[in-house]
C-alpha cells in the first residue's frame, strides 16, 4: 500500500503513486462520508497501486484506520467514490476481506539482552518464549507471511507456515555479549517488508526487537520511518534494556520510530509482561477490495 495520509474526509492528489501501466495518468481519489464510516476527524487511509488490467474495470485496495490504528469495518460502496479527470464515478462493489498480514521481526541484540535474573533467565529467554507462545498459537491461522532476521544471522524471509518460522528462532543462538546493535536490520527488515505479498491486500508490519540504540543513529532511523510511514508499514518497537534507560534519548528515538508508522513501543527490562503479537497482527489482517467502472474512453488518458 502506498502511505498513510491523514484524511479529513478526502484523499487528496498528488498523495500516492498512480502508475496504472497505462499511456498516462487518471487522478484516482477515495472520498469518504465521514459520518457513515462512524468517525469525527483523524482517521487515515491508503489505497494500492490501482489494476487496469481488466479495463474499463478499476480494482483497488483500500485500508480505513481510526486515531488509533484499528481497523474501520463496515463501509459500504455510497461511501467511497472515485474521480477520474475531474468527473465523480461511483464504485460498483466494496468487500470487506481478509487476506491476511505479512510480518518481519527484526532481533538486534547487544549485551542488554544476555542479562539474567535470579533464576537465571535472560532477557532473551523471555522475548524468545514470548514470540514462540505467539507462533504455536498462529498456526491456526494460515494466512500469515512471516520472516526473521536477525544481526549475523542467515535470513528467513516470506514463510507460510509459523512452524518453520518458529524453528528458524530455535536456531538462533548467538553470544549476545558478543553482538553490537546497529541499524543495519531494521533497513534489511523494511526492505523484506516490501517484498511483493503473496495476497494483494495484506497489511504490513515489522516487529523491531533492539537494544538501546546511539542517539547518532537518529538520522538513518528516521528516514526508515519515513520510509515505512510512506509505504504503509507498521514498525513495532520492543526496546530490551535496563528501566534507567527507559525515559532516555535512546528510548525517545525508538518511541518516534514507532509513533511515526503508526506502530507501538514497548520498553522490557525483563520483569515486564510482553505484549501479545497477535494485538498487532489482527488489525492488519482486514482491508477494502474496490471496483469501479471506468468512463474513460479505450482507457486514453488514463
Amino acid at each position: 500500500m502506498h502511505g498513510y495520509v491523514p484524511v479529513g474526509g478526502i484523499l487528496a492528489p498528488g498523495m500516492f503513486k498512480k502508475k496504472l501501466g497505462l499511456a498516462a495518468f487518471a487522478m484516482l481519489i477515495c472520498l469518504f462520508a465521514v459520518s457513515q464510516a462512524g468517525a469525527q476527524s483523524g482517521f487515515t487511509a491508503s489505497i494500492t497501486q490501482p489494476d487496469t488490467s481488466r479495463f474499463p474495470q478499476i480494482d483497488f485496495y483500500l485500508d480505513v484506520r481510526d486515531e488509533s490504528g484499528k481497523f474501520m469495518s463496515g463501509l459500504a460502496p455510497g461511501d467511497v467514490q472515485a474521480l477520474e479527470n475531474g468527473q465523480i464515478v461511483p464504485v460498483d462493489s466494496l468487500a470487506e476481506i481478509e487476506p491476511g498480514a505479512q510480518l518481519v521481526v527484526a532481533l538486534n541484540p547487544g549485551r542488554p539482552f544476555a542479562i539474567r535474573d535470579a533464576q537465571g533467565n535472560s532477557r532473551y529467554d523471555f522475548v524468545r518464549r514470548s514470540l514462540e507462545e505467539w507462533a504455536g498459537r498462529a498456526a491456526s491461522y494460515d494466512l500469515y507471511d512471516l520472516s526473521l532476521l536477525a544481526t549475523s544471522a542467515p535470513e528467513s524471509t516470506h514463510l507460510s507456515d509459523s512452524a518453520d518460522w518458529l524453528a528458524r528462532l530455535d536456531d538462533y543462538q548467538p553470544d549476545m555479549r558478543a553482538v553490537t546493535p546497529g541499524v543495519e536490520v531494521l533497513a534489511r527488515a523494511l526492505d523484506v517488508a516490501l517484498d511483493a505479498p503473496p495476497r494483494l491486500g495484506m497489511g504490513r508490519g515489522v516487529l523491531f526487537i533492539t537494544a538501546p540504540l546511539d542517539p547518532s543513529a537518529a538520522t538513518v532511523i528516521e528516514a526508515q520511518a519515513a520510509r515505512a510511514a510512506e509505504n504503509g508499514v507498521r514498525v513495532f518497537v520492543w526496546m530490551v534494556g535496563s528501566q534507567n534507560l527507559f525515559s532516555s534519548p535512546e528510548a525517545e528515538l525508538l518511541q518516534r520510530l514507532a509513533a511515526g508508522t503508526q506502530g507501538e513501543y514497548f520498553a522490557f527490562s525483563g520483569i515486564e509482561t510482553l505484549p501479545d503479537v497477535e494485538i498487532y497482527l489482527a488489525p492488519l489482517r482486514s482491508t477494502y477490495h474496490a471496483v469501479y467502472t471506468s468512463g474513460l474512453a479505450g482507457g486514453e488518458n488514463i
